[in-house]
């Protein structure tokens, strides 16, 4: 029997993507014979870890925060969207080794609005229609980068900070971000939670 095909989702932090278990079932309903991992990647390990899992054998990868944008500058080749985004949130090993990115961001939100909305839109309308939107989201981008910024330290003692929710103090006990922007990330944790978390470091 071949070798499964090698994927994986990278982000920091990624504990709690459900990617694995979500490819995982697709493989078994489906006969694809693959392997997909989550890997945690530091933004100062990006390169190196790219690199290394498409020299292993990687055949690609799926990309979430923080590092859609700088994975772009990573890749050989891009798709036109993707280069309309400046962002790749997939790449794929060619057969020549060289590496193409992606960006289903875009589409992903256009099937929604005319699947789940029925709504019947041409590009230009969603680019006016939806400016607000897609400048709203450039906005938490920015942020985000901002608090990464923001260090925690490894001993933090969240359950004694009764400001934040109860599900936030347990999901940044047992994860233990490095950095409030990583904080932002975990599911559980809400805006509110973060904006506790700035004001007691006091920033």
């Amino acid at each position: 029997m071949p070798s499964p095909d090698k994927y994986a989702v990278i982000g920091h932090p990624i504990e709690h993507s459900k990617s694995p278990v979500i490819h995982r079932l697709f493989a078994e309903q489906t006969g694809e014979n693959l392997t997909y991992e989550a890997i945690d990647v530091p933004p100062d390990e990006l390169n190196t870890a790219v690199t290394r899992f498409m020299t292993l054998g990687g055949r690609g990868l799926n990309v979430t925060v923080p590092h859609k944008q700088h994975v772009f500058n990573l890749m050989d080749e891009c798709t036109e969207r993707a280069e309309l985004a400046g962002a790749v949130n997939t790449v794929i090993r060619l057969e020549d080794g060289s590496l193409r990115g992606d960006n289903t961001d875009g589409i992903g939100l256009l099937r929604d609005l005319r699947d789940n909305l029925g709504l019947e839109l041409e590009e230009t309308e969603i680019l006016v229609k939806y400016d607000n939107y897609i400048q709203k989201e450039q906005d938490i981008a920015n942020k985000i980068t901002k608090l990464e910024n923001i260090n925690l330290h490894d001993n933090f003692d969240y359950k004694n900070l009764k400001s934040l929710s109860y599900e936030a103090r347990e999901k940044l006990s047992k994860i233990r971000p490095k950095t409030i922007g990583q904080a932002s990330r975990i599911s559980g944790v809400s805006p509110s939670d973060i904006s506790v978390l700035v004001v007691y470091l006091g920033r």
